[in-house]
């Protein structure tokens, strides 16, 4: 009599790992934090025409800082109210702040590089903040984007998507350079699908929520310096045009050229 033997069933070793579970493990992956979603997902399209209220804001935000720098040189220029002073405080205010976006808000937050202690995060969270170049959650969420698709359909700042030619070449540049600002980047749907993580990291949405506070002070402190450290109303005034509108002017255009000269004349991939 043959016995017959049944073999035993075999389990799936795994299973298919759902979109939405990949989307969260993504997006809390501190090694690969500006890839969040599958890339064979249909990009979106967050691009689009912003408000005129965020056109207005955007405006002052560019033309502002120019006017500024504009202002100071004439003064200097025609009657010599520069002083080591308020060069000082052009270059380490720029210093300053922008080691705030290159540490902070880049290598720290959006690429999620290194950790630290929660006092020294805000800090340098507070330092970027003070650039203007936007809220943190903001600034991470639109640089994780265009990592995500760099210089392809999608990318909020990419100059190479314009077409051929010298004139699509000089608008891809203004588009990378300034023109984005301009566009539908850093809404809410964006923020809360590109930067999940850093929204729960403590006191990062609170900077981001008072970043009004941020500008008022980037531009207040070293006016109210340039006044104690002079004893005159001058001295506000050129605090205010050199630490202020001058080094943001600054710090803006040293940072929008990292979009368009850096990507237009360099062969790295990005």
């Amino acid at each position: 009599m043959s016995t017959i033997v049944t073999p035993p069933r075999r389990e799936p070793t795994s299973r298919p790992e759902p979109a939405n579970e990949r989307e969260t493990r993504l997006a809390t992956d501190k090694q690969t934090p500006a890839r969040i979603h599958d890339p064979h997902q249909d990009h979106d399209h967050d691009d689009g025409r912003a408000s005129l209220p965020q056109k207005i804001v955007v405006s002052i935000a560019v033309i502002g800082p120019f006017l500024g720098f504009v202002l100071a040189i004439v003064l200097a220029w025609q009657f010599a109210w520069i002083s080591p002073l308020f060069l000082g405080m052009l270059i380490g205010g720029w210093l300053l702040t922008g080691l705030g976006i290159t540490v902070g808000f880049h290598r720290m937050l959006t690429h999620r590089s290194f950790d630290t202690y929660d006092w020294v995060r805000l800090a340098w969270a507070g330092l970027g903040s003070l650039a203007i170049e936007g809220p943190p959650l903001a600034w991470c969420a639109v640089h994780r984007k265009h990592h995500q698709h760099s210089d392809q359909e999608g990318d909020p700042h990419s100059p190479h998507l314009h077409g051929s030619g010298w004139l699509n070449a000089v608008k891809g540049f203004w588009h990378a350079h300034t023109g984005w600002l301009f566009q539908k980047n850093w809404d809410e749907a964006t923020i809360s699908r590109y930067v999940p993580d850093l929204m729960n990291i403590r006191g990062m949405k609170t900077i981001s929520r008072n970043y009004v506070w941020w500008i008022l002070a980037s531009l207040f402190i070293p006016a109210v310096l340039g006044g104690l450290l002079t004893l005159s109303w001058k001295g506000v005034l050129l605090g205010f045009l050199w630490g202020g509108l001058a080094r943001i002017f600054l710090t803006h255009h040293v940072t929008w050229s990292v979009n368009s000269i850096c990507h237009i004349f360099t062969p790295v991939t990005w």
